[in-house]
Order: structure tokens, then sequence, then C-alpha cells
């Protein structure tokens, strides 16, 4: 799978040299129309994420020059996919994959041979324009600000896989969420 499938643009945060914040360097990109089944999305928010900090500092290998940032959330501007168009409020998929292997069909994204986190092996979300499949869009809850859906995405995939892929939790079943606001309060008072 080619990571072109994902491609950053107008201004963009691009790791030149993992060397820490130095490396990266702001890079002005055109903004082409979307192909056919692609969408345009204006970032409202950006998240950096841990992965981020292994990029830019070369704990995580990538091929340079790349467009950090995994997370994101934003407008619709352009669209030439059905189902969506300009002014839809998006949180972003932050992985690329084929879609059409078995293991995209059964939501194992993962094991695609073409696997991709944004920011990582493909171009990222630190960036005005990001243009992207349109199954990278889930329709932002009204409920979340800019900066909560903006550094949602990647987080949330990472507990979903640790806790239904591999914990195997399933529907009915019980789970205990240590480290929730009752401990926050508490350290605030120590």
């Amino acid at each position: 799978m080619s990571t072109t499938m994902v491609t950053s643009h107008g201004r963009c945060a691009v790791l030149e040299e993992p060397r820490g914040p130095s490396g990266i360097r702001m890079h002005k990109r055109a903004v082409p129309d979307p192909p056919p089944g692609k969408v345009n999305v204006r970032l409202r928010a950006s998240g950096l994420n841990h992965l981020d900090l292994w990029v830019v500092n070369g704990a995580q290998r990538v091929r340079t020059p790349r467009v950090i940032a995994a997370d994101g959330a934003g407008e619709v501007v352009a669209s030439a996919a059905e189902g969506w168009s300009a002014g839809d409020e998006v949180v972003l998929y932050p992985v690329a994959a084929c879609w059409t292997c078995a293991d995209c069909k059964a939501g194992r994204h993962i094991y695609c041979s073409g696997f991709a986190v944004l920011g990582e092996h493909a171009d990222g979300n630190a960036c005005e324009v990001v243009q992207l499949p349109a199954r990278n869009l889930v329709r932002k809850p009204a409920a979340l600000s800019w900066a909560e859906a903006g550094a949602l995405p990647l987080a949330f995939l990472t507990a979903w896989r640790m806790l239904v892929s591999r914990g195997r939790l399933s529907a009915g079943e019980t789970l205990l969420v240590v480290g929730g606001p009752a401990e926050r309060s508490v350290r605030r008072r120590c």
C-alpha cells in the first residue's frame, strides 16, 4: 500500500531529521482537490501523542520528511466521497490500511500489510488540511470540544485494542478503571 493514501497540505510541521523539536521545519504545500473517495479536512485541533515524541527523537524510525501527529479533528472543506459535505465536523481515524484484505474487513487493521499510523508511516495531522479516504472520518460528537476531539483518536485506539482485542472485554462484563477522577482529586489534596 502506498502511504500517499493520506497527504498533508497547507502549512505543515515536517520532521526533516530525528533530533528532537529542532529537526522539525514548517513547510507550505499546495492543497489539491480531493480525488474520488477522499475528503479534505481543515484541522481545528491536532494532538501530540507520546508516539510523536518518539518519532521526533528518533526512537521510532521513520522515513523523512514526515508530517507529524496522528491525532486530529476538523471540518470537511471539500469532499469527493458520498456522505460527506463541506462543514461536517469530524474526528480522524489515525490509521491507513488497504480496507480490502480479510484482516481489514474483520476490523483488524493492525494486521493489514498496508497498515500505517498517521505521523509515523504516513503523513500526519500537524497541518492545515489533510486529505484522506472517507473511511478515516467519524462524526465529531457535539459534546466534545475541538481540543478533546483532536487529542482522542490514537489514545482511544490504544485503549480499545488493550481492552477489547487483547483483553477480550465483552458486553455485560465489568471493568475497574484505576486512576479515574476520584484518584485525581486525592492527588490534589496531598
